[in-house]
């Protein structure tokens, strides 16, 4: 989970994928460990707020099912990333990062989405961010799976290259002819975005999924 806690109290954790409510034997074989083991870093959960004891039952807290997702995910995963086009007269804002990767290159202003939002949701976030200005979100012109590779792959993105207009000035950045494209030092994947599915756009729904007693249920909150 990359969250820092003991192993023991990460497959306490993730013995909860098995069921809302367990017994202690449950989690005890759930994760495999000493009985001992699990006790002590049970009731250390217990303090934290992480783990409720409900008699002799426990759950996690509200605050801890976030974690539910990552708990078997040992593994490196793959960034979503939303990747802003904003167009003006075939004109697109470009940033110059100040980080690795792609230290130096010029690139289309980007921003990890956070799991409580919409694509629509983080690329209005980063705008504001990183650029100073409010953009008003045209929608999603494709989705493109991205690898650095250095002889074994390095890095990953699921990047959404969202299209969007402008509707404050630019504070941070500068806007950039799409036919001048070549005089600047930019990322080879976004000016290859930028040239070949601006015009196009991508059915997105955005899905809300409801946790009741009774069952799952969904409603969808936009389309774009």
């Amino acid at each position: 989970m990359g969250s820092g806690r003991h192993p023991v109290q990460e497959r306490i954790i993730a013995s909860f994928c098995s069921g809302q409510v367990l017994k202690f034997s449950d989690i005890h074989k759930l994760t495999g460990e000493r009985s001992n083991l699990v006790t002590y870093h049970l009731k250390k959960l217990v303090r934290q707020g992480v783990v409720l004891k409900e008699g002799e039952r426990y759950r996690l807290s509200q605050e801890a099912e976030f974690f539910l997702p990552y708990v078997n995910a040992n593994e490196k995963l793959k960034l979503a990333v939303a990747l802003i086009a904003i167009v003006k007269q075939n004109k697109v804002v470009l940033i110059k990062r100040d980080q690795r990767p792609y230290q130096h290159y010029w690139s289309l202003p980007a921003g990890k989405i956070r799991f409580d939002e919409s694509i629509a949701d983080a690329a209005v976030r980063t705008a504001k961010r990183e650029l100073g200005m409010t953009i008003e979100v045209d929608g999603v012109c494709g989705v493109v799976d991205e690898q650095v590779h250095n002889g074994t792959p390095k890095h990953g993105w699921l990047l959404f290259l969202v299209k969007a207009r402008a509707k404050t000035p630019l504070k941070n950045g500068r806007w950039v002819a799409i036919k001048d494209l070549d005089a600047l030092r930019i990322i080879e994947s976004d000016k290859w975005m930028m040239r070949t599915l601006l015009n196009k756009k991508l059915d997105v729904n955005h899905v809300l999924m409801h946790e009741r007693p009774e069952g799952m249920s969904f409603s969808v909150l936009a389309q774009s």
